[in-house]
């Protein structure tokens, strides 16, 4: 009876202790998968953390970016309509029906000038003109008449290239922003060397806006000046 009792006593303990092993070893598994769960949990909630801040730092960036380039686009010119040219004034006088100072588009031409002047009379030389040359600020156009040419001594194709009107209306002046290099080289004192500076000057600062200005072409004083300044104009 005893021997029985011990050995019952024996299966019991050796069952609770398989018992305890097996329970132990279960737990053991769900807690390494609740710790891998909660590590997934941890980093999913970081990397949508850090996506959210990336977008937003993009979406400022990308806001003060157009806002840069907008404030760009009002300061080129906010005072004109974007495609608009600027406006410039010019004087049209001499055979023309209406002359007086006209506002154009920059880029205008001479012919636009003319029209707007009412077009040219009947006495009027309108071949003496590059019709086809664009205007520039502060421009005088003077459309001689046939026989102004005539009393000048000029050809049409002489006056094309820039040639003005004088103050006794016949002696037509050389105009030293549209002159090219023949006309210039007629001038008293003024070679080819100092023509071609001129025509570089005024394509480097632009038009004269009068005729004193001749002086700071390299080589023209004011000896050389006082030869030429009859008998040119801008």
């Amino acid at each position: 009876m005893k021997l029985f009792d011990l050995r019952e006593a024996s299966a019991r303990i050796i069952f609770w202790l398989n018992n305890i092993k097996y329970i132990t070893r279960r737990h053991h598994m769900l807690a390494v998968l609740m710790l891998v769960l909660i590590m997934l949990v941890i980093f999913s909630g970081v990397f949508i953390s850090q996506k959210n801040k990336l977008e937003r730092s993009q979406n400022i960036l990308k806001s003060f970016y157009e806002d840069a380039g907008k404030g760009d686009q009002e300061q080129i010119d906010p005072s004109l309509p974007e495609g608009e040219p600027a406006l410039i004034k010019i004087h049209v006088c001499g055979e023309v029906n209406i002359p007086g100072v006209y506002e154009v588009g920059e880029g205008s031409r001479i012919i636009e000038l003319i029209e707007k002047a009412g077009g040219a009379t009947g006495a009027a030389s309108v071949d003496a003109l590059n019709l086809a040359q664009e205007v520039f600020d502060g421009q005088k156009i003077y459309v001689p008449s046939r026989d102004e040419l005539v009393s000048g001594g000029l050809q049409s194709s002489d006056a094309a290239e820039g040639g003005t009107s004088g103050e006794d209306g016949y002696t037509l002046k050389i105009n030293i922003n549209t002159a090219a290099s023949g006309q210039l080289e007629s001038l008293p004192g003024i070679g080819p060397v100092t023509a071609e500076k001129i025509i570089r000057h005024r394509e480097k600062y632009g038009h004269f806006s009068k005729k004193e200005d001749l002086m700071d072409v390299s080589g023209i004083g004011p000896k050389k000046f006082e030869q030429v300044k009859d008998l040119i104009d801008v």
